[in-house]
């Protein structure tokens, strides 16, 4: 890990793109690193809300920022803002979502990673607020199985907690097995995720995606949802870059016929103690 070098403020450079209107899909806004990220590939701040075994990895001194813009309704609108603050291998989070129609809640999470490269676990607190006051855990493990091979299994929101969109809903918690693999030396990182019900009798999700380092810092991610109902199909397409002292991604949200954008995001943070490596490894 490299020493301590001096945060500088990173701007969010935000453009949004207006195509065809989509019809309304009531759900529940997961915060925007867990939209994109998948449990093996994520090692910044983000893993907070994804996979808090990944925070004993990176182990940044960060502050970072998000919003995401919503145009399933058929307009341009404001749906989601959100924090997250990484020290050492702690990681606090916090996502504000605004649903159609008014409604708004929000989440607060509290994550600590343990164990190194090879070897991680992680635990995090989830509260929810808006509606009804109620909160989950998130368990999590990490491995690196060969020089090129991660494993991660992370037990999601474990108390299935009731959460307001529209309507008060319960979230139901969830059984995360997921694989990566480096390939072309480390120039491109695939991985997939199945998410599963806590019985392992059926399939929520199957998630897929590959990550391709550019050059200089950049790097392009793509990520597939695919899910047994077919209006909850489709996939996101990031583009991050690290300078020296920061992290800024921008994010797009497409159904599975890319035919629209349903949201765009950015995500902007300072970092004093960055690792360095092609994929923030």
């Amino acid at each position: 890990m490299n020493g301590s070098r001096a945060p500088h403020a990173i701007a969010l450079v935000f453009l949004c793109w207006a195509a065809t209107a989509t019809s309304a899909v009531a759900q529940l806004y997961q915060p925007l690193p867990a939209r994109y990220g998948i449990t093996t590939d994520v090692r910044d701040a983000g893993a907070t809300w994804v996979n808090p075994a990944a925070l004993a990895l990176s182990r940044e001194a960060s502050v970072g920022a998000d919003i995401t813009l919503d145009r399933t309704t058929g307009t341009l609108r404001l749906a989601q803002t959100g924090l997250v603050l990484q020290s050492s291998n702690i990681g606090f989070g916090w996502s504000r979502s605004r649903y159609p129609g008014g409604p708004a809640a929000s989440v607060y999470a509290l994550a600590v990673g343990l164990g190194d490269d090879a070897l991680s676990l992680g635990l995090a607190r989830r509260w929810f607020r808006g509606g009804r006051s109620t909160g989950s855990w998130d368990l999590a493990l990490r491995a690196k199985t060969t020089p090129s091979t991660d494993v991660s299994l992370v037990w999601r929101l474990i108390g299935s907690p009731v959460v307001r969109d529209t309507v008060l809903r319960r979230w139901p918690a969830g059984v995360i097995p997921g694989a990566g693999v480096r390939l072309l030396g480390g120039h491109v990182y695939a991985a997939g995720e199945a998410e599963l019900k806590t019985d392992l009798s059926a399939i929520r999700e199957l998630r897929a995606a590959v990550t391709a380092a550019l050059f200089s810092g950049f790097t392009v991610a793509v990520r597939g949802d695919l899910s047994p109902g077919f209006a909850k199909r489709g996939f996101a397409v990031v583009l991050t870059w690290r300078p020296s002292g920061g992290r800024v991604s921008l994010a797009s949200v497409l159904p599975s016929n890319a035919r629209s954008i349903d949201a765009v995001g950015a995500l902007g943070a300072i970092v004093a103690i960055p690792r360095t490596s092609r994929f923030g490894r």
